[in-house]
């Protein structure tokens, strides 16, 4: 039985998007790429994973998502640097690999299953770049010759195939190769160390399975590259992810698993502790290592896709019943609350409206939003009651209570997801405010609407008009909150006004031009709620 390596200890340093995670763990269509490379294999199979940039976290994750799987790890210590690289990682794997096995990257991604090593074989894919990319030269399947990342000029005049005309193809080496002869791989590895930018590559192993009486075949793969900013954008394209994501913060889908990473493991574990407040509304929750909490999928359909008043006023009976009816301990300090209010809405809607501001310098310069004159956001602020609106209904709350956070079971038994980790720093209480009015917020724009990309913004120096669709459903839904709302003499203006600071907050936290439309709406919401007041 042969072996399974995967290299997973460099730094991925030409991939910034989402820095503080390991590329290998890098979600696209809730399906990180480590485990679309372990699926491709029979169950099993031995894995050699070389480990060493943030180790834990694969560790944690392979933890979550295969907690049966034979895994060796091998920590390279030397992951970075001159002398590093693929071949050094691979090398000091070798004790674990005398038999024949096959090594992939783990920012490769493939469609075909590899076959097993009964040949030396190497993956390759048509290129039309040569400069970042091992290049092999074919003849009747069989590699005769590879060029290290060298210029196409160079490869001109070295190369019996390769010839300067117009749309010339490259056979890129993919990162993935089956090894049959490893004796002879090994024994070339180790004999040649000359660095390629300032790495030891695979280069020589390759070399030394292309000399008779051994040779190397090729297989074709359909390969998406994700080890750049621009691969990883196309590879997000090529999957139809259109899934919207923050830079600290991923999603997963694995089997029967949901699974969050947080890059801050402050809010991991606030996540987790605040869990469990939340038994009677949550699903079973666990935490993996520094960064992962994970519960079993919960089968049921979302909210927002419902189309039924009964369904909808049984889920506002249901938050009311579980958590929001239970008000605060009277022991617990209300002006200690007030406080954590008033930071919670007052100076972190400061701080985000700086933020977003950093960013787009300009956009509070434009003073006509839809044909309305609006001051810019700060006089807006001034005119907001803060004194009042810290003034809140405190209980037990979730956090993020909106349609696509809450699973029906079915008429009258729901299960809510994706929670906030505090209410301004407190994990047990908060302000049932802020729950009513991201389900405010939520059911005129939504998320659904957005991924499909059904808005439009446009500004000039002085003027900035936008639309978005709405779902029929969330707005019938809307008429039926709001009544609910003064029926539990809730205070209607304050679940706006709120839910108008909402749309500015979470402005800077998504990518433009959502995050435009967010703002303009946010200060245009405000403005005309300021203006009734």
């Amino acid at each position: 039985m042969y072996k399974v390596c995967i290299k997973a200890a460099g730094v991925g340093s030409r991939l910034s998007i989402c820095n503080g995670l390991h590329k290998s763990l890098i979600p696209i269509n809730k399906k990180s790429i480590l485990s679309r490379i372990i699926d491709l294999f029979p169950q099993n199979t031995e894995f050699i994973i070389l480990v060493g940039y943030k180790k834990d976290q694969i560790k944690a994750f392979l933890d979550i998502t295969y907690p049966k799987l034979n895994i060796k790890y091998v920590e390279i210590k030397k992951f970075r640097g001159t002398g590093s690289g693929p071949g050094y990682s691979l090398l000091q794997a070798k004790k674990f690999l005398n038999c024949p096995f096959i090594f992939m990257a783990c920012d490769t991604i493939v469609l075909e299953k590899p076959p097993p090593p009964l040949e030396n074989w190497i993956g390759i894919s048509e290129s039309t770049t040569s400069k970042e990319y091992l290049i092999a030269e074919i003849n009747e399947n069989k590699v005769t010759a590879y060029y290290d990342k060298k210029d196409k000029n160079f490869i001109y005049k070295k190369s019996l195939k390769y010839t300067n005309k117009k749309k010339q193809m490259f056979d890129a080496f993919i990162g993935l190769a089956g090894i049959r002869d490893f004796k002879v791989f090994w024994k070339g590895l180790e004999s040649d160390k000359i660095l390629s930018n300032g790495e030891i590559q695979v280069t020589s192993g390759l070399e030394a399975l292309i000399r008779e009486p051994v040779f190397t075949t090729v297989k074709n793969f359909t390969w998406i590259d994700t080890g750049s900013n621009k691969s990883y954008s196309d590879a997000r394209r090529y999957f139809k992810d259109n899934f919207m994501t923050k830079s600290n913060e991923f999603l997963y889908k694995e089997k029967n698993k949901i699974i969050k990473c947080f890059l801050d493991p402050l809010k991991t574990n606030k996540l987790y502790e605040r869990s469990k407040f939340l038994e009677d509304v949550n699903p079973a929750i666990n935490k993996s290592g520094n960064n992962f909490i994970w519960y079993n999928y919960v089968k049921g359909t979302l909210i927002s896709n419902t189309n039924d008043k009964i369904i909808f006023l049984n889920f506002l009976n249901f938050l009311n019943e579980k958590l929001w009816k239970h008000k605060i301990d009277i022991n617990v300090s209300y002006d200690s609350l007030k406080e954590k209010t008033n930071k919670f809405y007052k100076i972190k809607t400061y701080e985000r409206v700086g933020q977003y501001l950093e960013m787009n310098s300009k956009a509070d310069d434009i003073r006509w939003i839809n044909n309305n004159y609006v001051e810019s956001v700060y006089e807006l602020l001034k005119k907001v009651d803060w004194e009042k609106l810290k003034d809140g209904s405190f209980g037990k709350f979730h956090g993020d209570p909106q349609p696509e956070n809450i699973i029906v079971k079915n008429k009258d038994k729901f299960v809510l997801i994706d929670w906030r980790e505090d209410f301004g720093g407190d994990l047990e209480y908060g302000d049932i405010y802020y729950d009513l009015a991201k389900i405010y917020h939520a059911l005129i724009i939504t998320h659904k609407k957005i991924r499909e990309k059904k808005y439009h913004v446009h500004f000039t120096k002085d003027f900035a008009f936008y639309k978005f669709s709405k779902r029929r459903n969330l707005i019938k839904y809307l008429k039926y909150f709001e009544k609910f709302i003064l029926k539990n003499n809730f205070d209607l203006f304050k679940v706006k006004l709120i839910s108008s600071l909402i749309y500015l907050n979470i402005a800077p936290l998504h990518h433009n031009p959502y995050s435009q439309l967010l703002f303009f709406h946010g200060k245009l919401e405000l403005y005309n709620l300021l203006k009734k007041a």
